[in-house]
């Protein structure tokens, strides 16, 4: 199987491809044109929309965050407007080639996450470049969904989580020139010195489900989904990540031992809201940091216990018989990736 037909059928496996809306003709230059109209206010003062935004977010008791206020403003500078269009005809050209999009209407989160997944793997921009394509992205939802509304097509677009999903890898894999391991040597030994139990749980539940951090930051008893038998790995219990609170974002499960499992379970059955919640993530950081050297290890992040993930599973693959291609496809889904060659940075 070729690397080009893994990336296929990782695509396609992550979620059922759906086209939206009525077809929009016409270059990707014109057609990104087109939708980043509805949100150009050139000439218009954007300290002014964006008080405007904090007082209608605080009307409807809504986050003032950066992102809400962000989401409620538009393009004031004619020089934004043009490095964000051209990011977003990038997308779109990708989207295009990679996976057939040809119409701006029909993208959707993992093209988006496919795209920026190429560009940190690809090694063809830095952090500071890729936080500038991330907030383009942004404005690009932001004008889709705005069009939508205007065009009265009844879409709605969510790029937010699929940009989310590569926030981690950015700042793990740029930061070092992604050829740095950041895998803990012995990961076991660092959760077993993490002091506050809800913190050595989700600690657990990153190292055996590969979760990204913020992904055990909010777990609901309906994300449960029980004990079964997995080939590769025996009795287990499956997470569903995106059951119930997550748009946009490329479902899956994870799995974890049973005794964490159970672990979790209890600990939800204990709670009044039926939910796990690290409330805290730089306090979960720090105790991950303190924990890290209490048991002689250099501090890697909660990132690294992806990256022990991502070895260990990918050597369980192999031991069952999969090829390096079959294992990387596999060990690739199970971390939420839409591209294999983002996977192998954790494999250095």
């Amino acid at each position: 199987m070729s690397y080009t037909q893994i990336q296929y059928r990782l695509f396609r496996g992550a979620s059922k491809y759906r086209k939206k809306g009525k077809p929009v003709r016409g270059s990707v230059s014109w057609q990104v044109t087109e939708v980043f109209k509805t949100i150009q206010h050139f000439g218009s003062s954007r300290h002014n929309a964006k008080e405007q935004a904090i007082s209608s977010l605080k009307a409807s008791a809504q986050s003032t965050s950066r992102h809400n206020i962000g989401k409620n403003t538009g393009i004031y500078s004619f020089k934004t407007a043009h490095d964000y269009k051209a990011i977003a005809c990038q997308s779109f050209k990708f989207a295009r080639t990679e996976h057939g999009v040809k119409s701006i209407t029909h993208l959707r989160g993992e093209h988006i996450q496919s795209f920026l997944e190429s560009k940190i793997s690809g090694g063809s921009i830095n952090l500071t470049t890729y936080r500038t394509y991330a907030a383009a992205l942004q404005k690009f939802e932001q004008a889709l969904n705005r069009y939508a509304e205007e065009s009265q097509s009844g879409d709605v677009y969510h790029f937010s989580e699929s940009i989310k999903n590569t926030q981690e890898d950015a700042g793990a894999i740029l930061k070092t020139g992604g050829e740095e391991t950041r895998a803990y040597q012995d990961p076991r030994a660092l959760i077993e010195k993490i002091e506050i139990p809800d913190f050595r749980l989700a600690a657990m539940i990153q190292y055996e489900g590969g979760n990204r951090v913020r992904e055990v930051g909010h777990i609901r008893e309906n994300q449960l989904g029980g004990i079964e038998i997995r080939i590769t790995r025996g009795e287990v219990g499956r997470i569903d990540l995106t059951r119930g609170n997550t748009k946009g974002g490329k479902e899956r499960s994870v799995y974890v031992s049973k005794d964490t499992y159970l672990a979790l379970k209890a600990r939800i059955d204990r709670d009044e809201k039926k939910e796990f919640r690290v409330m805290d993530q730089d306090r979960y950081r720090a105790a991950l940091k303190k924990a890290a050297s209490d048991s002689g290890q250099k501090y890697t992040g909660s990132h690294g216990l992806r990256w022990n993930y991502a070895q260990e599973s990918m050597d369980r693959y192999q031991k069952m018989g999969a090829s390096y291609e079959q294992a990387l496809a596999k060990v690739s889904y199970d971390m939420g990736h839409v591209r294999p060659d983002i996977t192998e940075h954790y494999l250095k």
